[in-house]
C-alpha cells in the first residue's frame, strides 16, 4: 500500500537500505542488524512529520507521498461536555427503591 511504500522510500533515503520485509528491487540494499536503530529512527521521523505537517505549511517527505486515507481508516470527531451531577438526588431515589425490597 501507499503508506508502506512511503515508509520504504523514506527508510532507503534515511538509512541507505530497507527492511527485509519491505518491498524492494533486486538492487536495493537490505539493512543489516547493526542498522536496526536507523530503521526505527526513520519510522519515528516519518511519523513525526505527520504532526509537523499539520502545523506547518512547508512540504516534507511525508507530504510528497500523497497517500489517500485507507478504506479501513476510521476518524471520529470528538466533543467533550460536562455538567454537574446531582448525586444526592440519585442516592435518595436509589435508597428509597432499596427500602422497598427489604420488606
Amino acid at each position: 500500500n501507499c503508506e508502506l511504500e512511503c515508509l520504504t522510500n523514506f527508510t532507503l533515503h534515511y538509512c541507505g537500505c530497507v527492511r527485509f520485509s519491505m518491498l524492494r528491487t533486486p538492487r536495493t540494499a537490505v539493512c543489516e542488524t547493526n542498522q536496526i536503530m536507523c530503521m526505527l529512527k526513520a519510522e519515528e521521523s516519518l511519523l513525526e512529520m505527520d504532526v509537523v505537517t499539520q502545523g506547518n505549511s512547508e512540504p516534507n517527505f511525508r507530504a510528497k507521498c500523497n497517500c489517500l486515507p485507507a478504506c479501513t481508516s476510521v476518524q471520529y470527531d470528538l466533543e467533550v461536555t460536562q455538567t454537574e451531577l446531582e448525586w444526592y438526588r440519585y442516592w435518595e431515589t436509589f435508597a428509597e427503591d432499596l427500602s422497598k425490597l427489604e420488606g
